[in-house]
């Protein structure tokens, strides 16, 4: 478990995050997506998540444009989007994102926007 966590945006696209016990420094294309989990937030990078404790508001406000909310739970890196359906994004690694039929639209446009 990790404590209650600090975040920093830097120019050069480097998040910081701050826990009680550790420090961790990601550029924002290593991070693939983040997931709600309860009370905490796990950070997947293509190896072991990364828990913190915070909301999704505070990481939604952190990252750059190229992330989406596709769901209350998920905020998808655009540049790890393998594929998507009516119903789900799949990312490089294989994980499936639920995407809310309510987004669908805005996530097509930002995700055309994108490429």
């Amino acid at each position: 478990m990790v404590d209650h966590a600090n975040f920093e945006y830097q120019i050069d696209a480097t998040i910081m995050i701050r826990t009680k016990r550790m420090n961790y420094m990601f550029k924002e294309h290593q991070i693939l997506y983040v997931e709600n989990v309860g009370k905490k937030l796990h950070i997947h990078t293509g190896q072991a998540p990364i828990e913190v404790y915070a909301s999704m508001k505070e990481m939604e406000n952190l990252v750059g444009p190229k992330f989406f909310r596709c769901h209350r739970g998920y905020l998808v890196n655009m540049e790890h989007i393998h594929g998507y359906s009516r119903n789900a994004i799949v990312m490089d690694n294989g994980d499936e994102i639920f995407l809310s039929r309510d987004r669908y639209a805005a996530f097509v446009a930002a995700y055309e926007k994108f490429l």
